[in-house]
């Protein structure tokens, strides 16, 4: 499972300005946690985890466990996560099959843009508080 959240000197600047506009904070944090749960989908499914070779999305042989992943936004976080029963086993492997973290894979390919998308947060809630 991945799950974005955000880190504490920006959850100090959120919560000041909740207070000040609850409405525009509301409106942006929704907007991140939409985009940033879209950038990973996009890692899970643009770069398959071919059987017997590389990658890091979602291992491709059938495309049941990439098609099974679902995305959960709130008020103040957001998931994506496979359904698949099987979906562990893949991730962290059995003593008959390797490893293939592509959750892991997601996380690093996705984290300078979800970086900006953060950065990017503070500044539309300071520009909107500050009108």
């Amino acid at each position: 499972m991945v799950q974005v959240n955000l880190d504490a000197r920006t959850v100090r600047s959120l919560q000041q300005a909740i207070a000040r506009n609850p409405q525009t904070v509301r409106t942006q944090v929704s907007s991140f946690l939409t985009h940033g749960i879209a950038t990973f989908n996009r890692q899970i499914l643009r770069s398959p985890w071919r059987v017997g070779g590389s990658g890091g999305g979602a291992p491709v042989d059938s495309g049941n466990l990439r098609d099974t992943h679902q995305r959960e936004v709130s008020a103040f976080s957001a998931r994506i996560f496979p359904t698949a029963k099987y979906a562990e086993y893949v991730h962290e492997g059995t003593r008959h099959m390797g490893e293939r973290p592509w959750l892991d894979h997601a996380v690093q390919n996705s984290k300078n843009e979800i970086q900006q998308l953060e950065s990017t947060l503070l500044t539309n809630i300071v520009s909107d508080l500050a009108k």
